[in-house]
């Protein structure tokens, strides 16, 4: 991304994504336990 590219807020506009996530998941192996589900299936549209 270059310099010229990167808006200020004030520019910004209503429709501007600024971060997308779908179906996040995050699991951790646990020793003698399985598996911990941290996180499982959060979007952040």
């Amino acid at each position: 991304m270059l310099d010229n590219d990167i808006k200020k807020p004030s520019e910004m506009e209503e429709k501007d994504t600024l971060v997308e996530v779908r179906d996040l998941k995050k699991h951790f192996k646990v020793s003698g336990k399985g598996m911990l589900h941290a996180v499982d299936g959060v979007n952040l549209p």
